[in-house]
């Protein structure tokens, strides 16, 4: 590798300790369609339904899961990282920021279980 590629793979395994990250995960599946999922924490009651929201993770905690697992993930800590993120899938610790303005489909809270029997 360069000089170039390596300060990338730095810059892209580099936690931030001052920042607010989510966990996500996006993926692709054969037919070609989006899968993305993220670590969320339940905030209440709508209908029956459970209501759930993003959570903001503790990174390293996280990185370590992921890592002893086997599992590969990113950093995004700016619009750069975000690219790459969005064009290679997987893992990735996204900053707060990043998160709010370009994943809040999966930030807001959302209803996702129904209350009881289905």
């Amino acid at each position: 590798m360069n000089n170039s590629q390596l300060e990338l793979v730095k810059e892209l395994k580099e936690i931030h300790p001052d920042k607010e990250y989510y966990a996500i995960t996006l993926l692709g599946t054969q037919e070609g369609k989006l899968k993305s999922a993220i670590f969320t924490h339940w905030v209440g009651w709508k209908n029956k339904r459970e209501i759930r929201e993003a959570s903001i993770v503790r990174a390293k905690h996280m990185t370590d899961v992921w890592e002893t697992l086997g599992e590969s993930y990113i950093i995004v800590n700016d619009l750069k990282g975000f690219l790459y993120f969005t064009r290679l899938g997987g893992n990735a610790l996204v900053v707060k920021e990043i998160g709010d303005n370009y994943f809040s489909f999966l930030i807001q809270p959302h209803e996702v279980a129904n209350d009881g029997f289905l």
